[in-house]
């Protein structure tokens, strides 16, 4: 009877040691959990942190170099696509961003929506008005006026401008060629710019859903 109660004790005072020593594990344990969890996410924002500042260096120098560009082209100060050397740079970044990304939360990607045109830019309004009645008469072709009357170096292409989008040329430019109104062959114009006044032509559109 004396070793059965000895032995009841024993197993009593085991019990009481052993609650807290399990107590302090689990909380040792714990804490070292919430450590690593901490430590963990400081890494993941570290690298999200440190690819969105690569990101925004290689927009900014991407934007720099285009704007230098711009800058010294010899054909900069006559040609509606001067409106590029005074486009903010965070503008720049921010089609950078959309260049690269091309979702709904930058808009549509730059070359879903283009536009190929042919101008004549000519430095009053009365030698506009001469070169559309000379296109009116339709015994010469928009090309060779533009290569006889024309003061943008695109003359030499028959004042073809090539292909470009939204906001690449001076803005009262830019909304007759992207406007659904304008018909495509159809000579628009004049059009009035800080460059003088222009005779327009769009040849095509591609991306855009009222294109006709």
């Amino acid at each position: 009877m004396r070793s059965f109660f000895i032995l009841a004790l024993l197993v009593a005072a085991a019990s009481a040691f052993v609650a807290p020593a399990n107590k302090a594990v689990d909380t040792v344990n714990t804490s070292a959990l919430k450590t690593y969890l901490n430590c963990s996410l400081l890494r993941d924002i570290d690298m999200m942190m440190t690819s969105f500042c690569l990101m925004v260096v290689v927009a900014v120098i991407a934007t720099s170099a285009a704007l230098l560009a711009d800058a010294f082209s010899p054909t900069a100060a006559s040609h509606p696509n001067q409106q590029r050397m005074t486009t903010p740079l965070s503008m720049g970044i921010f089609d950078a961003f959309q260049k690269a990304f091309g979702n709904e939360e930058y808009g549509d990607p730059p070359e879903s929506i283009k536009a190929t045109a042919r101008h004549i830019l000519v430095p009053s309004l009365e030698d506009a008005k001469m070169v559309l009645g000379e296109i009116g008469k339709g015994e010469t072709s928009f090309a060779s006026l533009a290569g006889r009357y024309s003061t943008c170096p695109s003359k030499a292409r028959g004042g073809s401008l090539g292909s470009f989008g939204p906001g690449t040329m001076v803005k009262e430019f830019d909304e007759v060629v992207f406007s659904p109104e304008t018909r495509i062959g159809e000579v628009m114009g004049p059009i009035q710019t800080k460059f003088g006044y222009h005779l327009l032509v769009v040849d095509k559109r591609t991306g855009g859903s009222d294109w006709y």
